[in-house]
């Protein structure tokens, strides 16, 4: 199944296999994942793979460093954030999904909230 959003994201959604419906479980459940989703409204495919060139580690490490010597964090508070993003976006976190997933199913808003 291919779904198409706003910035022309195309996500394919793969059924690999079936199991018998376990009643202790709530349904959906999330079994496996790699990398965070990109951010929102980034630009689509093709700016966020300019974005991911952009923040690479020699740049974050040297603007970090630019940053430490300056002493003005404040001034690049966005731009740390940024760079949080960066640092960890190959980190899929399962059990925020599943949460998310729980408070769908269970009618609670809570899973529109990022």
């Amino acid at each position: 199944m291919n779904t198409i959003f706003g910035d022309l994201w195309q996500h394919e959604i793969r059924l690999e296999e079936t199991h018998p419906l376990n009643p202790k479980k709530t349904y959906p459940c999330c079994i496996g994942g790699a990398k965070q989703a990109p951010q929102e409204d980034c630009g689509g495919p093709w700016d966020f793979l300019a974005l991911e060139s952009h923040y690479s580690l020699p740049y974050m490490a040297e603007k970090l460093w630019e940053i430490i010597e300056e002493g003005r964090r404040d001034e690049y508070w966005e731009e740390l954030h940024e760079f949080k993003y960066w640092l960890t976006m190959n980190k899929f976190d399962r059990r925020a999904v599943n949460k998310r997933l729980m408070q769908y199913a269970t009618g609670d808003n809570e899973w529109r909230r990022l």
